[in-house]
């Protein structure tokens, strides 16, 4: 076999393997050096392939004891020995095992072989698919010295640190990249723009963006999509929509995902146009939707109460050959609940579950906060109990909707009742759980209780909302207590809270009451500060209480 051709010689070794022949591991190794000595890479690497997923089996040899021997060889020259370990990392890199490719790497370098910029980047690139995260950082900035590497192997760095949120390191591998005279090109600008947005911190994302055409770098459909993305989710709707605008003004095609944030974001905001005409604009120019382009349009015509077209939506999406998800049911039964068409919803369910479509905890917090809110009360309690059967237990969120419908109905017991079977269960009351309990009493006039859980949720370090300041104002108002609720309104404004219409108007009312009308002056002022328009009735009970108490 030695003097076969060594394409003929594999042709041989593989019709054997077939037919059941055992191969000592003489003959695979002479194969391998065979096939080496031509640089013939690819068939080494298929061979390897073989071996590591088991299709033939040397005996008494493992995979791994028979690679062991293999890479233990003497050969002729340096790049047989290189290539044959180069095969062993990629062939472990195809058959995702990072563990043992990385094994291979550093054990080639040990060696003083010197792996090549592909064998890197494959190396660097598997570990990050597997989160290997601080084996692949580590392996980046050790081993970088020791190997070939390009321009992609600093990308794929960089990309890696952007999708672990380590971007302050990934601004480092740049620095680098740049020291050593690697130019960044514009997918790894694009990769750090998208992990600033991602982050939040969408001040260095303008930075790299218009450094980038400093640099004479022209940014991409991808680029112009995550700054876009980055605006939106920050709330910066206006910039997001001029630079889409932008984007189109330079001749640059808008992808799917591009659509797809602006639709979703004119459909939040109530611009059903808008989010129609991008729609209609995609069709015309070939950009094929997708479920999140249907869902994003289904959600905006919910918000606005319009099931009708939302049904007629749905009938399009499946013509359209596409499978309405979770988020589509879940969205359709949140849209029927908002107007008011409960027996809707819960036919909605039924089709979700004669699709196939798994009812989640989701989904079952929705029916019931939906039913809740209708004043269903029994027939959220059946969706509980359903979800229980399912072994899906209820979420804080489920004992909060619960909790808040019981206050609603003025059944205080029950409400404190589902508080303590929550807490028993290990969830966490949260400010939303506080806020239905704290209104319920303050409603009730029982402000003892209500100031208890409000301390209660200081001491677990959970900071009240301006929803609930404002109960207690009203409360406290309500039972005449000026001083309390002037003393709430400073604590307000302190946490950089503002009170409403109702707390400024009910706190003055209770200190006219007390011929506390200077102070009542001060809040008015206070109120016109804050941009309101205080009504006539709130001057009229100014003006009365100065002339009865001066």
């Amino acid at each position: 076999m030695v003097k076969t051709p060594p394409l003929r010689a594999l042709s041989l070794f593989n019709t054997s393997t077939l037919q059941g022949f055992q191969h000592t591991h003489e003959t695979t190794s002479t194969i391998l050096h065979s096939l080496l000595s031509s640089n013939l890479s690819s068939q080494v690497q298929s061979l390897l392939l073989q071996l590591i997923s088991g299709r033939f089996v040397i005996k008494p040899f493992t995979p791994s004891q028979l690679l062991q021997h293999l890479s233990s060889l003497q050969f002729d020259s340096t790049s047989s020995s290189l290539n044959l370990y180069e095969s062993i990392v990629v062939a472990h890199v195809q058959s995702q095992n990072p563990d043992e490719a990385l094994f291979y790497f550093e054990q080639m370098i040990d060696k003083d072989l010197v792996p090549r910029s592909n064998t890197f980047n494959a190396v660097l690139g598997l570990l990050l698919k597997f989160n290997l995260y601080e084996k692949a950082l580590r392996v980046f900035e050790d081993k970088v010295s020791e190997v070939e590497f390009d321009g992609h192997s600093f990308g794929i760095m960089i990309k890696g640190c952007c999708q672990f949120g380590d971007l302050n390191k990934g601004f480092e591998v740049l620095l680098k990249m740049e020291e050593m005279g690697w130019p960044p090109n514009v997918v790894v600008y694009t990769t750090l723009i998208d992990g600033c947005c991602k982050i939040g911190d969408i001040d260095e994302a303008k930075k790299l963006f218009y450094k980038m055409g400093s640099l004479g770098l022209v940014a991409n459909e991808f680029t112009y999509t995550a700054l876009i993305n980055g605006y939106l989710k920050k709330g910066l709707k206006k910039e997001g929509f001029e630079l889409y605008e932008e984007m189109k003004v330079k001749g640059i095609a808008p992808t799917l995902y591009t659509y797809n944030s602006m639709i979703s974001e004119y459909s939040k905001v109530g611009d059903l146009r808008r989010a129609f005409e991008l729609f209609d604009e995609m069709c015309e120019k070939g950009v094929v939707c997708n479920v999140v382009t249907y869902n994003a349009l289904l959600d905006g015509l919910c918000r606005k109460r319009r099931t009708s077209e939302g049904e007629k939506l749905v009938r399009r999406m499946k013509k359209a050959g596409l499978s309405p998800n979770s988020i589509t049911f879940n969205t359709w039964i949140d849209g029927y609940f908002k107007a008011g068409k409960a027996d809707k919803a819960a036919r909605t369910l039924d089709q979700m579950k004669a699709s196939g479509l798994p009812v989640s905890l989701v989904t079952y917090n929705i029916l019931i906060g939906g039913f809740a809110r209708a004043g269903i009360l029994e027939k959220a309690l059946v969706y509980v109990k359903e979800m229980e059967e399912r072994g899906i237990c209820p979420s804080n969120v489920t004992y909060t909707i619960l909790i808040d419908a019981f206050v609603r109905s003025n059944n205080m017991e029950k409400a404190f009742e589902l508080h303590s079977s929550m807490e028993k269960v290990g969830l966490a009351t949260d400010a939303y759980t506080f806020g239905s309990l704290i209104y319920g009493l303050c409603i009730g006039g029982n402000m003892k209780d209500a100031l208890k859980l409000f301390k209660k949720m200081n001491e677990m370090h959970i900071k009240p909302n301006n929803v609930i300041y404002n109960t207690m104002i009203y409360g406290y108002s309500k039972q005449g207590n000026s001083f309390r609720a002037m003393k709430l309104i400073k604590e307000m404004g302190e946490c950089g809270m503002v009170p409403n219409i109702a707390s400024y108007g009910l706190t003055i009312s209770a200190l006219c009451k007390d011929g506390k009308w200077q102070e009542a002056e001060i809040l008015l002022n206070e109120m016109v500060r804050h941009g309101m328009q205080p009504p006539d009735s709130i001057y009229n009970t100014i003006s009365k209480a100065k002339c009865e108490f001066t």
